[in-house]
């Protein structure tokens, strides 16, 4: 948190963020988060091509039920978004991290460790058993990340997918 903080990187939550604005000033912020999410979500080294969801999917999951906004956190560097990670439910009193990025510019700045420690701070907080989260095999900067803040591997299983179009 120190390095991030000593870069004048600042950490709030989705719901703080929110708080107090309007639906236009609501939907602003969502775009210009659908807006950093683009490099980020291009750098992501994906064990397969998995292209940026389109604005109305990401709007959809970011707004549903599922979402914990108070414990999905923007990272910001003045009025610029240097970053962000979501968390949604998972069971009963799990949270899941759907996804944590850092725009390239602020990149080795200790932004993405910052967000996920916060979360987990919050997280305990309110009182969740676990937080849960996944990664590709290629993405070794998350996975050294997350295996440095105690995060334990789970038996692996095969994931399957159907495309119906």
């Amino acid at each position: 948190l120190d390095r991030a903080r000593a870069a004048g990187i600042t950490i709030t939550s989705f719901a703080e963020t929110l708080s107090g604005r309007d639906d236009a000033a609501r939907e602003q912020w969502w775009r210009a988060l659908y807006a950093a999410e683009a490099p980020m979500w291009e750098d992501i080294p994906f064990a397969t091509p998995t292209p940026h969801w389109p604005w109305d999917r990401f709007y959809e999951a970011s707004t549903s039920e599922r979402m914990l906004h108070d414990l999905s956190l923007v990272a910001y560097a003045g009025d610029q978004i240097a970053g962000f990670s979501t968390t949604g439910k998972s069971k009963e009193r799990d949270g899941w991290t759907w996804m944590t990025g850092t725009a390239r510019e602020y990149r080795g700045r200790g932004v993405a460790r910052a967000l996920k420690v916060e979360a987990l701070t919050r997280a305990k907080r309110k009182g969740l058993r676990a937080m849960g989260t996944t990664n590709d095999e290629p993405n070794r900067s998350m996975r050294e990340i997350n295996a440095k803040l105690g995060y334990q591997m789970l038996p692996a299983h095969v994931e399957l997918e159907k495309p119906l179009a």
